[in-house]
């Protein structure tokens, strides 16, 4: 899975590059632990994993920036940039 986002991370720059001054893009995978208390005793436990990461890019003088997370919002900024470019 993250193996597939990096790759389309890398194609994407690979694609927009020369046609903007500055283009970043960051994923971010991170793992997590929760534990709620409630009088001293365990009442939930759960893990996670959660993805999203950030654009910025800069044309023409004119810098954007958005932000993304889970999944399913990732595949529709890369569908929307390939309708968009």
């Amino acid at each position: 899975m993250v193996r597939q986002l990096k790759d389309r991370v890398v194609g994407l720059i690979d694609r927009y590059k020369s046609q903007v001054d500055f283009l970043a893009i960051r994923l971010e995978r991170s793992h997590g632990t929760d534990i709620f208390l409630r009088s001293g005793k365990v009442e939930t436990l759960s893990t996670g994993i959660s993805i999203g990461g950030q654009v910025r890019v800069c044309h023409r003088g004119g810098w954007g920036f958005a932000s993304f997370n889970g999944k399913k919002i990732f595949r529709l900024f890369c569908v929307f940039t390939s309708l968009c470019w």
